[in-house]
């Protein structure tokens, strides 16, 4: 039937709806390979345009489902191997939460690793396509078991037996029931014995348990109309036989509605207790900060305290130097300090070259010149003064920036400095930087 959507599958029987080329893309020797992915995808772009029509069957049920497609490469989800593409519908993210915890209970973790779609582990309608054809059902994994066990549970009953069988009578003859990898049946001919066959087969890790229908891909390219109504009327039905197998609190027979309360309490534990050690975490870090202000500030006070303490060792030296000097000079020229005329000899006569010696030995050193202020901002690894405080006039080098202040490296000394105590200046070359330290 025509559709206004562009993307609808009325507008695909335009196009051909499924063609020859679609069903070739998922041949054996194409599954492992990525150079057919775009084949694969352009059949992904047709799966979805059913999304419309399936969900409008859905809901004129009043079953609420999502839906997904599977991957049109190699990937970890299909097993490294692309040998069909699946359109499914499954129940929906905030009632797979509530039973994860629970399906996964006494899975081993290699088990999970291997099984991370949806559709293992929850009962799901779908609509597939291969090399062969198109297959529409209803599918359960072994994985499944919430759903699987609730069925089992279900049918274990007589009267409930009775009505699934009513259910499968009303079926067109074209639907199958069974165990994927064993003989499939017609749903006419299930019985109490088919049921014990299908528990006794359903034991395989890569086995489903199936209701549904295939078509042949010479059908679906000699009819295209015919087989979209049939995928119509093969969703319409599917949607009866989902709302008795899958699991929901009122179709509960395997009692598991206290466990999906506990998970839920079990979650919000463990989110209050996440939001208490964050908390926590927030207030030592707090608290370490605070420590580390404080010994920064008596590692400062330290700083200072030796600085004053070196100037006055400095001061005292000089002072008892001069006085020294003087006391040599004294004892050295007796007839200066007396007063007497100083008469000069020969060995007391310098030489022109020794005066010039004495004079460069004495001649002072000139004035460093302090860099100018260098523009633009302070980053790592940035020439800085300092312009105030203990350490002014000191140059270092920005080793760590935070917002309003940094870590400088004053010689062997690093110290944290707001960044309004500093300004930038150039980086002096490496051998003007240690000019004048030399010893002579």
């Amino acid at each position: 039937m025509p559709s206004k959507n562009k993307n609808s599958p009325g507008k695909q029987e335009q196009n051909g709806f499924f063609s020859e080329k679609d069903f070739d893309a998922y041949f054996e020797n194409k599954w492992k390979s990525n150079m057919f992915n775009r084949e694969r995808l352009e059949v992904k772009q047709k799966l979805l345009s059913f999304v419309p029509v399936i969900n409008e069957i859905l809901d004129s049920q009043g079953i609420s489902l999502e839906h997904q497609v599977t991957d049109e490469h190699p990937s970890l989800w299909n097993k490294k191997q692309v040998s069909e593409q699946w359109l499914f519908f499954s129940r929906g993210k905030e009632e797979r939460k509530n039973l994860q915890d629970i399906i996964d209970s006494d899975k081993k973790l290699a088990h999970t690793l291997a099984d991370t779609t949806p559709y293992f582990k929850h009962v799901f309608i779908g609509l597939m396509i291969n090399h062969q054809g198109l297959e529409t059902g209803i599918r359960i994994h072994r994985n499944a078991w919430v759903d699987w066990q609730n069925l089992v549970n279900r049918l274990n009953s007589a009267g409930e037996f009775n009505g699934f069988l009513d259910l499968l009578e009303s079926l067109p003859d074209r639907f199958e029931i069974g165990v994927t990898g064993s003989d499939l049946s017609g749903t006419g001919d299930f019985s109490a014995e088919s049921w014990e066959n299908i528990k006794q087969d359903f034991s395989d890790q890569e086995q489903w348990f199936f209701i549904g229908h295939r078509i042949s891909r010479d059908a679906v390219s000699e009819s295209p109309e015919e087989s979209l109504e049939l995928i119509r009327e093969d969703f319409s039905h599917l949607c009866r036989i989902y709302g008795f197998f899958a699991w929901t609190r009122g179709n509960n027979f395997i009692s598991i509605e206290n466990e999906v309360r506990q998970q839920e309490e079990h979650r919000h534990a463990l989110r209050e207790e996440h939001e208490k050690q964050r908390d926590i975490r927030d207030a030592m870090i707090k608290s370490r900060e605070a420590e580390r202000k404080k010994l920064r500030a008596k590692l400062e006070e330290k700083v200072r305290a030796e600085e004053e303490w070196k100037q006055r060792e400095i001061a005292a030296r000089r002072a008892h130097a001069r006085q020294r000097a003087r006391e040599e000079q004294s004892a050295a020229d007796p007839d200066v300090t007396s007063g007497k005329p100083v008469q000069k000899t020969e060995s007391s006569i310098q030489r022109p070259q020794e005066v010039k010696k004495k004079e460069t030995r004495q001649a002072k050193k000139p004035a460093a010149v302090l860099p100018a202020v260098e523009e633009g901002p302070i980053e790592v690894n940035s020439s800085v003064r300092i312009k105030n405080g203990v350490f002014r006039g000191k140059h270092g080098q920005v080793q760590e920036l935070k917002k309003d202040s940094a870590k400088v490296l004053l010689g062997i000394m690093a110290t944290w400095i707001d960044l309004d105590e500093i300004e930038r200046v150039p980086t002096l070359p490496q051998k003007d930087r240690y000019k004048g330290r030399r010893k002579k």
